[in-house]
This record gives C-alpha cells, structure tokens and sequence, in this order.
C-alpha cells in the first residue's frame, strides 16, 4: 500500500515539474515571438524528458551508495 502512495506522489512530483517547465516555456517562446510548430514541439517534449534524467541521475547515486 505504500508503495503505491509513494509511487503516485513521485508521478505527481514529476508531472508538476513538466507541467511547470511546459508553462514556462511557453511563456518564453511567446515573448519572443517563436510560432514554429516544430520549436514548440520540440521545447515542450524536451520539458517532459529532462526530469527523466534527474530521476536516472539519482538513481544511479542511490545504487552507487548501496
């Protein structure tokens, strides 16, 4: 049962850190003026992978300390 509260909380942790990268960039690419669709695809998909490699990169840390 934890697990799975635990699991939840950290899918929620991520989303709201994609979802806050998303708007922020958005944000950006309005004030500059950026209508490129293939840009605005390419910056909000970059917004949802990057916490991907925070998560790897902590991962790896915890496994290296085991």
């Amino acid at each position: 049962m934890t697990e799975s509260i635990f699991f939840q909380v950290i899918v929620l942790g991520y989303l709201l850190v994609s979802l806050i990268a998303i708007t922020l960039t958005y944000r950006e690419q309005k004030r500059n003026g950026i209508s490129s669709p293939l840009f605005r695809v390419i910056g909000f998909a970059l917004c949802t992978i990057w916490p991907v490699a925070l998560v790897v990169l902590g991962s790896a840390r915890l496994l290296q300390r085991a």
